[in-house]
């Protein structure tokens, strides 16, 4: 499966892009849901094979990432 890069040859952009390839693939998930996961109840959605935390999750925080850049 072919992945987009972020384009490095800029030179107005490439740092950027170089961290952003680094985080690659990556996707943000948003929920309105509340899900209890473990004893905790968070933003997620829950599919059949599983529960997907949305874009405040603690160990994996991508969107803290975006936030910043």
């Amino acid at each position: 499966m072919k992945i987009y890069k972020f384009p490095t040859d800029d030179d107005k952009v490439s740092e950027d892009n170089v961290k952003m390839n680094t985080h690659l693939p990556f996707a943000v998930v948003g929920s309105n849901d509340f899900v209890r996961v473990g004893n905790k109840m968070v933003r997620a959605r829950q599919y059949p094979w599983g529960t997907v935390q949305g874009i405040f999750h603690r160990i994996h925080p991508l969107f803290t990432f975006f936030f910043h850049q």
